[in-house]
């Protein structure tokens, strides 16, 4: 689904990393890679920068860590509701 690859983009962008670093620990081809990178740019969740090596990297911005938040607790919500029915059913 869209949102967990944006949610698993921006946690893997929380301390820095770069486009292979984010292929690999999301599981995305570079291409859609860089349809998310744009939509997230676009949406100033995260910013592009250097690290101390001067490799390009990407940060989640304080914008993109409050999505992110969001869809964490979301997610423990579907969770509790749907143990729930379960325990109803």
């Amino acid at each position: 689904m869209q949102i967990e690859i944006v949610r698993d983009v921006l946690a893997a962008c929380l301390k820095g990393a770069s486009k292979t670093r984010i292929v690999y620990g999301v599981n995305l081809n570079f291409s859609r890679l860089e349809r998310y990178l744009r939509l997230l740019l676009g949406l100033g969740f995260v910013v592009v920068g250097d690290d101390p090596a001067g490799s390009v990297v990407y940060r989640t911005t304080r914008a993109g860590l409050d999505f992110l938040n969001g869809c964490l607790r979301m997610q423990k919500s579907l969770k509790r509701v749907s143990v729930e029915l379960r325990s109803r059913g």
